[in-house]
């Protein structure tokens, strides 16, 4: 099974995913993503500091940019976001 990476980018700042997921295919690594877009959206509401331009990015196992996907879409369309190209 593959391992796909999911960084994530807040306030011009990018945090590195070193390990990695394994999931079996793009799609549940879209999914992946979405539900850490949520729960990031979640923390930030309790915090009580949400920037909606906070983003995921989806890498493969090479590294490479796959999908991103933000907070501010999370927010939009919970169930079915639209993913993007990359979050800079």
């Amino acid at each position: 099974m593959p391992r796909y990476f999911f960084d994530i980018f807040e306030r011009g700042k990018r945090v590195v995913d070193e390990e990695g997921t394994k999931c079996e295919d793009i799609e549940a690594a879209k999914y992946e993503a979405k539900l850490s877009a949520r729960d990031l959206a979640s923390a930030a509401i309790k915090t009580g500091v949400l920037d909606t331009e906070t983003c995921v990015e989806i890498r493969g196992p090479e590294r490479n940019l796959l999908a991103s996907l933000t907070i501010a879409e999370v927010l939009r369309h919970p169930n079915t976001p639209e993913f993007g190209t990359g979050c800079e």
